[in-house]
């Protein structure tokens, strides 16, 4: 993804255009947005049920994942992104020391790998964008029939 935008959770939290984010119990897709936790008067954070709550979907808050997800401060917002999922490729063997290994992995890469990740993406980008298929641990399934 290329970041176009930095929110706080909060904002991401109130921000309308992040509504279909929220948990919806009546679709697979609307149990996975990510838009998971709301900002109490109290200052503390709602976990709504979401695939980081245990069990998953559940109305029980896991403290680990939310401690986790929360120590974060930006939300970061794309429109220029592609999610293969289901259908990941390979990436050239010359790339794979550039990547993130886990999430919140910060690194310095040298400026000749930077330019060389975003070349790869930007090529990516040029050709397709968006959600290419669903996650892999989804059921493997086509949009006629995703529920």
């Amino acid at each position: 993804m290329k970041v176009e935008e930095k929110l706080s959770f909060e904002q991401y939290w109130n921000d309308k255009r992040f509504e279909s984010k929220k948990f919806d119990s009546g679709s697979l897709i609307g149990k996975n947005g990510g838009n998971i936790y709301e900002p109490l008067l109290s200052g503390e954070w709602k976990q709504h049920p979401s695939f980081h709550t245990v069990p998953r979907f559940s109305r029980h808050e896991n403290e680990k994942n939310k401690r986790r997800d929360l120590s974060g401060i930006n939300v970061l917002v794309s429109r220029k992104f592609v999610y293969f999922g289901q259908a990941a490729i390979s990436l050239p063997q010359d790339l794979a020391g550039c990547l993130p290994t886990a999430r919140g992995h910060k690194c310095n890469f040298p400026h000749a790998a930077v330019e060389k990740w975003e070349s790869f993406i930007e090529n990516i980008l040029t050709r397709q964008s968006g959600m290419i298929a669903y996650p892999i641990d989804f059921p493997k399934i086509n949009e006629n029939n995703f529920e």
